[in-house]
């Protein structure tokens, strides 16, 4: 089903080949999404961006446009559900420390490659 939204790539081009006189393109494919797709990628965007590795949403980030691309497009019950639904935590919701920038990419490549990590917890 194409979306008929704007492609979140843009139309990139290798070098030119010797002897030839136009770029070839590496990608020209467009992603498309239904509406509940959409909403599937738009809630993952949400909820769950910081239990995933930057890798992996670097990776997702164009169907993430995509996605949004798609809900704003659309005018469908599935495209207004994340207005009719909010999640409210248990109890009292704790503030995270900060947490270097640096740090956070080099434990979760760790725990992707398998990598064992030990961590100690120092009280302030």
């Amino acid at each position: 089903m194409i979306c008929g939204a704007p492609c979140p790539w843009s139309r990139r081009t290798r070098g030119r080949k010797a002897g030839r006189g136009k770029p070839r393109p590496i990608l020209s494919i467009c992603l498309s999404l239904d509406p509940q797709a959409a909403l599937t990628f738009h809630l993952v965007q949400r909820h769950l961006s910081t239990l995933l590795p930057e890798s992996t949403l670097g990776y997702l980030a164009p169907w993430f446009r995509t996605a949004t691309a798609v809900l704003e497009a659309n005018d469908h019950g599935v495209t207004r559900w994340p207005d009719k639904v909010r999640v409210l935590p248990r109890g009292l919701r704790l503030q995270s420390p900060p947490i270097d920038p640096g740090a956070h990419a080099t434990l979760y490549d760790a725990l992707l490659q398998e990598g064992q990590v030990a961590i100690r917890y120092l009280q302030r």
